[in-house]
């Protein structure tokens, strides 16, 4: 989302303003995510970004249609999970999840929990835990 937001000039880090352009949007979109299992690929997103934008297509759109599908690799996601390892309580966090848009839809779809915004702005806690499990053994 920084870089989709980079293309667009937005500020870095540009969650924030990346989604309330997306607000101003009027389009709606279908997309396939690429997903391997639990994993996805979000480089083709950055990459058809970019294409909307030397098409000329208005910024809201673009940033719309970025946030579209990213909430659609990581329902993907998610439906691979809980298939995998069924019905067990859902945590989100990470920067993405810092978006108010894809809080909401996951709250909804799947009563997931949510890490504070503030915790989630970057990976710095998530790494922080991770090296704390680690040298705890």
């Amino acid at each position: 989302m920084d870089r989709v937001g980079g293309m667009l000039s937005l500020a870095f880090p540009a969650g924030p303003a990346l989604e309330r352009l997306a607000a101003q949007s009027t389009g709606t979109y279908r997309v396939r995510p690429t997903l391997r299992g639990s994993d996805c690929h979000l480089s083709g997103v950055e990459n058809q970004c970019r294409d909307r934008l030397q098409r000329g297509d208005p910024p809201a759109e673009i940033a719309r249609f970025c946030m579209e599908h990213v909430k659609a690799a990581v329902d993907g996601m998610t439906q691979s999970l809980l298939t995998t390892y069924g019905d067990l309580p859902l945590v989100y966090a990470g920067g993405v999840m810092s978006n108010a848009m894809l809080r909401e839809y996951f709250g909804q779809r799947y009563g997931g929990r949510f890490a504070p915004p503030s915790y989630s702005a970057d990976n710095a806690v998530g790494i922080a835990y991770l090296c704390r499990l680690a040298q705890e053994g």
